[in-house]
């Protein structure tokens, strides 16, 4: 599996542990990231370049991008952008968001986005 490839499916952002489990090898990961394709944005956080910041902010986080700022990258309709990005995290720890603790539904993975319902 194209390492690249996989990313941009998966959001743009993620951790090397869900390339992996997409398929992508170690390796792959590893010239990605030597050739530029892939930055390092600390370790255990890789992303393309252009990412989405609110994304960013979300795996950072260790969270998922939840309710009004997820529903931007799922098609969905909002009246105003939020003024910070609302994370679904479960350890509450994160600075500078609107932190929900709280999830109904599953995760939508590989997306670092929290279930349409939530």
């Amino acid at each position: 599996m194209d390492a690249v490839v996989y990313l941009r499916y998966a959001g743009s952002v993620a951790r090397p542990q869900t390339l992996l489990r997409g398929g992508c090898t170690e390796r792959a990961i590893r010239n990605a990231v030597a050739d530029g394709d892939i930055l390092r944005l600390r370790h255990g956080v890789l992303a393309l370049p252009g990412a989405a910041p609110d994304l960013i902010a979300a795996v950072m986080a260790n969270g998922l991008l939840s309710c009004v700022s997820a529903a931007g990258h799922l098609g969905l309709w909002r009246l105003h952008e939020p003024d910070r990005p609302h994370l679904l995290c479960r350890h509450g720890a994160a600075s500078g968001v609107v932190i929900h603790r709280g999830s109904v539904v599953p995760a939508e993975f590989p997306l670092p986005l929290a279930g349409v319902t939530d």
